[in-house]
């Protein structure tokens, strides 16, 4: 979509009819519905209104909840791409009758963000991965030039890299893969950029198409170009987040792996893992390998692959 909204997110509503237990039971009908105000001209999202349902009994000791999930807020790109700089807006919730009489009303603060713009936010956790962009025509080159280093350092430019019969073969496939794609954006000679804003006050983040043309990248574009690589030619990429620093890395073996430690406890993730003791375990047991993404920018010292 041509942006994306920050904020609080929605996966069900619950109303309590708290009004005195003394009073005459009326069966009413009511339905939630919620909508994004914004300063844009256009809607940035469609409303949503959910089904209508009996409201229960009043009680002040002893409420009965009625509840609505499987909220949906399709995005508008007409609305959200006429987004440059943040913008202020609301989440408005309402709870209105049959005859759209609204009985209750509550409003969030939402944050709009630029197209490109991201921030390392908790309720939000693998938004960064929606930058990986493995089928972005500004990569072919990239990937054309990978698999000539390939095959001149092994003698072989297939990309098969889990596609090996052991898991020893396996892992020495996707660190040639992952060595030659490194290769192929260092030769181009990407300058660093410093970064504007942070990682927690929003950061905009290059496209693979903008790195190139503007030939500059920050810690954050330099890992999203090499994760949507390493996507694009069959390995599957990580993006590391630490205080004021993303770096890149790829999964050594197939993935999604069979996430037990050897103590027999189940690991799950649903592709964003925030536990740095699991991410320690992934680590040390070799399934994950992790490389210093800003060393493929140019520099008086040049760093290779191995030690990155």
């Amino acid at each position: 979509m041509s942006g994306s909204y920050l904020g609080p997110s929605f996966n069900s509503i619950e109303v309590e009819n708290i009004g005195s237990d003394d009073m005459p039971e009326r069966p009413v009908l009511v339905r939630p519905r919620i909508r994004i105000e914004s300063p844009l001209g256009d809607p940035v999202a469609d409303e949503w209104v959910g089904n209508s349902r009996p409201l229960p009994k009043p009680s002040k000791l002893d409420p009965k909840p009625v509840t609505w999930g499987r909220i949906r807020l399709p995005a508008r790109p007409r609305g959200l791409g006429q987004l440059n700089k943040k913008v202020n807006a609301e989440i408005v919730t309402e709870i209105v009758t049959e005859d759209n009489e609204v009985v209750a009303s509550d409003r969030q603060p939402l944050t709009l963000l630029d197209a490109n713009e991201w921030v390392d936010d908790v309720n939000h956790p693998g938004a960064l991965g929606a930058f990986v962009t493995p089928n972005s025509p500004a990569l072919v080159p990239i990937l054309r030039r990978a698999r000539e280093i390939l095959f001149q350092a092994t003698g072989d430019s297939s990309t098969g890299a889990y596609q090996e019969e052991t898991k020893e073969d396996i892992e020495v496939r996707v660190r040639q893969i992952a060595g030659a794609v490194y290769e192929a954006i260092r030769e181009i000679g990407i300058d660093y950029s410093n970064p504007e804003g942070s990682l927690r006050n929003g950061q905009k983040i290059r496209s693979p198409r903008d790195i190139l043309e503007q030939n500059s990248g920050t810690c954050l574009d330099t890992s999203v170009l090499y994760a949507s690589c390493l996507s694009a030619i069959g390995v599957h990429p990580v993006i590391f987040l630490v205080a004021g620093h993303a770096f890149s890395g790829y999964y050594t073996w197939r993935h999604p792996l069979p996430l037990v430690k050897s103590d027999g406890t189940s690991i799950t993730s649903d592709g964003t893992i925030t536990d740095p003791n699991v991410i320690r375990y992934l680590w040390e047991e070799g399934f994950i390998q992790p490389v210093e993404t800003t060393t493929l920018c140019r520099g008086s010292s040049p760093v290779g692959f191995e030690e990155a």
